[in-house]
């Protein structure tokens, strides 16, 4: 009995979907998929609030001193990739 309601159950389920237009099916499987994801993301930074905490502030002590930023970001290597990428940037808008 058992397998014939979950048979019932999975033919209701296709033929509801079926029943459904593409777009509109496609647009509730994003829409809850995007809740689920964040759902799932909240509840474990929930969760877990305190060793990010403790990893963060660690983070912060250990982070670079300013010259070597200051050294990364006016490398040759860098500066042409920042150039490269802002060009592409406006080599891809286009009027609306």
């Amino acid at each position: 009995m058992a397998n014939y309601t979950h048979t019932q159950l999975e033919n209701l389920l296709s033929e509801a979907i079926s029943a459904v237009r593409s777009e509109a099916l496609a647009a509730i499987l994003n829409s809850g998929l995007f809740v689920a994801v964040f759902l799932v993301l909240g509840v474990f930074l929930y969760k877990n609030r305190n060793s990010i905490r403790s990893w963060l502030h660690d983070a912060w002590e250990k982070r670079p001193e300013k010259k070597l930023w200051v050294y990364f970001f006016t490398s040759i290597p860098i500066i042409l990739l920042l150039l490269f990428n802002s060009v592409a940037i406006l080599l891809g808008i286009e009027k609306l």
